[in-house]
């Protein structure tokens, strides 16, 4: 996923990279998997447990940040964390 996203032309300033997902197809018509990939963990932390193996028909949403998440980006709100997976 991350050289996807690399390749993709890396990520811009007001995405939130906390709520990256992907999903990806499964067999007998069944509902898309969703997985969630946490773009801190593999990149600070080298987590590679995020970071999974690209296969055809994935899809990777990376949605943009919403007033109040850019807000509390720019202010430091205690040890509150932005994302349930880091």
């Amino acid at each position: 996923m991350l050289n996807a996203l690399i390749t993709a032309g890396g990520l811009s300033d007001r995405c939130n990279d906390h709520k990256i997902m992907s999903t990806r197809s499964q067999a007998n018509g069944q509902p898309r998997a969703i997985l969630p990939i946490c773009y801190q963990q593999i990149v600070q932390l080298g987590d590679v447990s995020a970071n999974y193996q690209l296969m055809p028909g994935d899809r990777i949403y990376v949605p943009s940040m919403t007033l109040w998440e850019d807000i509390k980006r720019g202010v430091a709100m205690g040890n509150e964390k932005s994302c349930p997976h880091c």
